[in-house]
């Protein structure tokens, strides 16, 4: 990955943001980065007071929220062709890291999901368990509120309460962040697990899909 020019998140008054276009990174307190998105006004979407701060992505909506929660970071540029440059940074990282998008570049959609979840984590020769419940799906994650963090990179085995009953997957957390008294955990799922755990899986997607 190229290096980036990580500042202060969110923006701090003092910086000189430049009224064009281009790209900004969004990466955590380890400098991983969590977002790559493109702007057509990097002044506009970026300056943390004045009234072209309104709906900007400090403060508006389009920013997936926990990726606003999770960053530390934040690395801009400007660039002409900004949506082009995106891809390429999104490309680039995906190469770098086994074909995986950064945790907020969604490949795949999401749809919210409330169902009762768990995530078990390996400690020594025992398994902890943290109950909550998934906040969305999608074909390659999903989305758990837990009473507490669990590490970047944790492995971890979710089992969940679907409308159809009962389903595990293992999988890896790829960001916590802080919602209210809980936490929100990203978790990619490598695989689904028992009879037909695949077919599952998909067959609620499509029911997520269907009434979204």
């Amino acid at each position: 990955m190229e290096r980036l020019q990580w500042r202060p998140w969110p923006p701090e008054n003092g910086d000189r943001l430049p009224d064009r276009p281009g790209v900004l990174v969004l990466g955590d307190r380890s400098r991983r980065i969590l977002y790559i998105a493109a702007t057509e006004n990097l002044r506009a979407t970026l300056e943390p007071e004045g009234e072209r701060a309104q709906g900007t992505l400090t403060n508006g909506q389009w920013l997936p929220r926990g990726a606003r929660e999770a960053a530390a970071a934040l690395h801009w540029e400007e660039a002409p062709d900004p949506e082009a440059r995106r891809v390429r940074l999104v490309e680039t990282y995906a190469a770098a890291n086994g074909d995986t998008y950064p945790p907020f570049n969604r490949r795949h959609p999401r749809y919210p999901a409330r169902h009762p979840a768990s995530c078990g984590v390996p400690k020594g020769s025992s398994v902890l368990h943290f109950p909550g419940e998934s906040t969305d799906f999608s074909q390659g994650g999903l989305g758990v509120l837990l009473p507490a963090p669990i590490p970047s990179q944790t492995p971890v085995t979710v089992q969940l309460q679907l409308p159809s009953g009962p389903l595990e997957a293992l999988g890896l957390v790829l960001w916590s962040a802080p919602q209210g008294e809980r936490t929100r955990v990203g978790i990619e799922i490598y695989t689904p697990l028992g009879l037909g755990g695949r077919v599952r899986w998909a067959r609620h997607l499509e029911s997520l899909a269907t009434s979204a």
